[in-house]
Parts: structure tokens; C-alpha cells; sequence
């Protein structure tokens, strides 16, 4: 399991992620927490998210799930990276509610973790849910990787 500092350090080096960093411009600024080996984000369906008139559109749920199984792995122990995701959409989800993201490994098969996830609104009622598969990342690679971060340019 991730300690706080380790968490706190993946965190700073996913600062440009799309969904979760905090620096990115035009990104989500998820703020994902662990509850022991479950990730956890509390977010708005806001305006910007918007599909189908007055719905959020179902590829920023499908990056929540993504973000919070990646995230439950890491929990679990490993960096990895989406190898398969299969996404149920249950109901529309009109904007401005708030939601919640939850993600937690089913099963650790070594080289691969299989995870699930859920984005429900506050009465408990699900309106997304995923299963997905994440390949480890060998710790060379993710040093490759780190060296490879760019940040985007002054100004978005």
C-alpha cells in the first residue's frame, strides 16, 4: 500500500495529467484521495462537461473511471496503465450535481490488475460503472516516463 508521501510525490509527478493535475490548464483537477486501497474523488458535473444538451458527456465519466481504477491500483501497489476498460452507463447525468468516483482492485494477477469503478451522485445511485484491466509499469520504465514529462506551455 501507498504511504501519504509516496502518494503526495505521484501526485506532484502527475501534475499535468489531464484528469488529476493540478497544473494543467485545461485539465479536470481531480482531487483524488485513498482510503486505504480504494481512490476516491468527489467532483461537479459543471457546464464545461457537457454532451448531449444539459448531460455530461459520457467520455469525461469514462475518465473518472479510468482515473480512480488507475489510482486504486497504484493503492495496491503498482503504477500501471490501462490495458482494457468496459464502461456500463446506467443513467444520464444531468449537469450540475455532484459526484463521486470510486475505484478499488478486484484482483492482483502480478503483471496485471484487474480493477473496478463507480461514479454515483450523493443519494448512492450509480449512473456509471467500469471494470478494466492495468498492466505494471516495470520501475525503469516509469523512470523513463518521468524523464519524458513536459510541461505545457506558458499560457495553456
Amino acid at each position: 500500500m501507498a504511504d501519504q508521501k509516496e502518494f503526495a510525490e505521484r501526485r506532484r509527478m502527475a501534475r499535468f495529467c489531464f484528469a488529476c493535475g493540478s497544473d494543467n490548464p485545461g485539465g479536470m483537477h481531480l482531487d483524488i484521495r485513498l482510503d486505504g486501497e480504494t481512490a476516491v474523488v468527489d467532483f461537479d458535473a459543471a457546464d464545461v462537461y457537457q454532451g448531449f444538451p444539459g448531460h455530461m458527456h459520457g467520455g469525461i465519466l469514462a475518465t473518472v473511471l479510468d482515473e480512480v481504477m488507475a489510482w486504486a491500483v497504484y493503492a495496491a501497489g503498482s503504477w500501471a496503465v490501462t490495458a482494457r476498460a468496459e464502461i456500463r452507463y446506467r443513467d444520464p447525468v444531468p449537469l450540475n450535481g455532484r459526484l463521486r468516483g470510486v475505484g478499488e482492485v478486484t484482483r492482483n494477477r502480478g503483471r496485471s490488475f484487474q480493477a473496478r469503478g463507480r461514479v454515483e451522485q450523493p443519494d448512492g445511485t450509480v449512473v456509471a460503472e467500469a471494470t478494466g484491466i492495468f498492466m505494471k509499469v516495470p520501475p525503469e520504465r516509469l523512470h523513463e516516463m518521468d524523464q519524458l514529462r513536459i510541461p505545457p506551455p506558458p499560457g495553456g
